[in-house]
């Protein structure tokens, strides 16, 4: 019936008195960026999302919008919201006050929030508040469930601070002042799940007790110290970020948690040494506490100890100040999939080990330990890293150990990492290492996917030393290197998908290249003359991208430009490849589309020599001719 009076209503110029013709709905608006300075008139009454974003209100009156649930005037110049301002807005839900001016007029603004029953959300970051100011804006919001406070100046917390909004569950103070907050701060958030601190100048946790926080953000704070109280009480903490402190001591997490995520990195954990970190803190922790160290047995005299209490299956301990890491420890993270050691001062990560159940990573299957000192891992790589699936090596020390070579010889100029009979591995990072040669049987029984030993200088393959993983390395970038033609003999790569040699001393491409379905080749920086056996081996069949800049190309010499063109090859940097006139004198060089007059020059000469010579092949076959036609006359007389 409805839709009948509907379609009446439209075939009609005008509405009749006896029916209502229902309004159009429209729920959402957007005036962003419009150089608004008030807020338009004639909105429609039936709005739930407004944006008036990025304008410039500076003063706020009122809305009759009794439907809108989400309002955003961020980034506005509004310091003057009127007392009924909010009144007619019983449905909103979200508000978006960001990066205005609300540090002024203060009491008269903070009255229209009275009015607000149900808003949830609530952002005023960037208003340059302090905690006086927050309070009174926060005071009447009974039911707000995430408030964001970012870039404020807020320097204390305190009791009281958070009594009217006990529905918390997330709360945003990153980047304010904060330099202290009152113990019992929190508790009346009850409901209190994402809780971010970062960017403040905290300098040290005492006794962490948010017990119902899942997600901590500490980071880009000056805290030295993390503890926690022993407690029998489970904490459900999933993610706790300290990166970019000053911890010098492995943060002391409860003995009952769901915790997830560590971040660290950034820090000062290894600074002291590990025996002396480990004694301080357990210093530190009694004198604190006033209860015994959590840590006892062999463990109680190291900085790691309370690894072993957490569920991690992400580590990040980058960028600190570790020379050591004890696998034994450490290993007894279960559940740990990812870890991140890059960036610190490791030598070795062999240790003292005993029995392989003893130090196996059972989950781990992400190893960062780029930027280090290492030479020598563990020998027994497949039982220490069961799962491990990438493995990232760049700026260290490491060596290849041949297929059949010991690993754990003493003499320094002789140690080697194994990779062979890692059944997991498929992705690794060896780039500006110390490798020198790639042996036969390196990688046996390891099907490598992706290999990257750019930036090895000097780098040779020998005859087979990439057989065994022919059929699975889809990549593989050897740039950077040094190499030559006669380096480069790695075999047919029938699985090769992507290859760089770019960097090297490479004046031709070996054939058997040409067993490979490249989609990626680079080629850039060498000392190529020409490119034609992209053409004649067939590289060209599957080839998608070419990059060839840098390269000592003969201008005249370019016919298979134009052939990988016709083979659907995209060049990339072909507008920025130069080449080079040989016979010119000067060594002159030409953007390679263009190759300079000399081309042009030596076709027209071409032309000229081959119209002579074939001038001259006529005349020499008319007077042929003519010889034979005497010859006949004169038999023919004889005769």
């Amino acid at each position: 019936m409805v839709q009948y009076f509907r379609h009446i209503c439209s075939n009609l110029p005008s509405c009749p008195r006896c029916f209502h013709c229902p309004a159009p709905t429209q729920d959402t608006e957007s005036w962003s960026h419009k150089n608004l300075s008030i807020v338009p008139h004639d909105l429609h009454p039936s709005l739930k999302k407004l944006d008036l974003s990025n304008n410039l209100i500076d003063h706020f009156i009122s809305l009759n919008l009794t439907s809108l649930e989400n309002l955003d005037m961020s980034f506005n110049h509004l310091q003057l919201i009127y007392k009924e301002a909010f009144k007619n807005l019983v449905q909103l839900h979200h508000l978006n006050l960001a990066s205005n001016r609300l540090q002024n007029n203060i009491m008269n603004n903070s009255q229209a929030f009275k009015d607000l029953h149900s808003l949830r959300s609530l952002d005023i970051s960037q208003n340059n508040l302090d905690e006086d100011a927050v309070k009174r804006y926060i005071s009447h919001a009974t039911s707000l469930e995430r408030l964001t406070l970012r870039g404020n100046g807020v320097t204390r917390l305190t009791v009281d601070f958070f009594s009217s909004t006990k529905n918390l569950r997330a709360l945003d103070l990153e980047d304010n002042l904060i330099l202290d907050i009152e113990e019992g701060t929190f508790e009346p958030l009850e409901r209190l799940d994402e809780l971010n601190l970062a960017g403040n100048n905290l300098a040290h946790i005492c006794d962490f007790k948010l017990h119902g926080v899942a997600t901590l953000n500490l980071s880009r704070n000056s805290i030295e110290f993390f503890l926690t109280h022993e407690s029998e009480t489970t904490y459900h903490i999933q993610v706790l970020d300290l990166s970019y402190n000053s911890l010098i001591y492995f943060p002391i997490v409860p003995k009952k948690s769901h915790l997830r995520y560590l971040h660290l990195q950034q820090n000062k954990l290894g600074a002291l040494g590990t025996e002396n970190s480990a004694s301080e803190a357990k210093s530190l922790y009694e004198e604190m506490t006033e209860s015994k160290y959590l840590c006892d047995g062999d463990d109680n005299d190291n900085m790691f100890c309370y690894a072993k209490m957490m569920p991690l299956v992400y580590l990040d301990l980058s960028g600190n100040h570790l020379t050591s890491f004890p696998l034994g420890t450490a290993s007894r993270l279960l559940s740990l999939e990812t870890l991140n050691v890059s960036d610190n001062c490791l030598q070795n990560m062999s240790g003292q080990l005993g029995p392989p159940q003893r130090y196996s990573f059972p989950s781990l299957r992400h190893l960062d330990l780029k930027d280090n000192r290492i030479q020598q891992l563990t020998p027994r790589m497949s039982q220490a890293f069961p799962m491990i699936e990438a493995m990232t090596l760049r700026g260290n020390l490491v060596r290849l150990c041949a297929g059949n070579e010991p690993s754990g010889s003493v003499d320094q100029a002789t140690l080697c990492v194994p990779f062979d009979q890692i059944g997991t591995l498929k992705h690794l990072d060896l780039q500006e290492n110390d490798v020198t040669v790639v042996f036969p049987k390196t990688f046996a029984k390891t099907p490598l996917v992706s290999l990257n030993l750019a930036g090895n200088t000097g780098l040779v393959f020998e005859s087979g030393a990439l057989e065994d993983v022919q059929h699975t390395l889809e990549h593989l970038n050897v740039g950077q290197s040094n190499m030559t033609r006669s380096r480069l003999g790695f075999g047919c790569m029938r699985a090769l998908r992507t290859l760089n040699v770019s960097d090297n001393n490479l004046d031709d491409l070996p054939n058997s290249l040409g067993c490979s379905r490249l989609s990626e080749l680079d080629l850039r920086n060498n000392s190529l003359a020409s490119l034609e056996n992209l053409l004649t081996t067939n590289i060209s069949l599957h080839l998608d991208i070419l990059y060839i800049s840098g390269n000592r190309f003969h201008c005249c010499n370019t016919a298979w430009v134009t052939g990988l063109k016709e083979a659907n090859v995209t060049i990339p940097d072909l507008q920025q490849t130069r080449c080079l006139h040989q016979n010119d004198g000067t060594g002159s060089r030409y953007f390679l589309d263009e190759r300079g007059p000399q081309c042009r020059a030596k076709a027209v000469n071409l032309a000229h020599v081959i119209l002579i010579m074939l001038f001259a092949l006529l005349v020499s076959l008319a007077a042929v001719a003519c010889t034979l036609q005497i010859k006949c006359s004169n038999t023919s007389a004889i005769v």
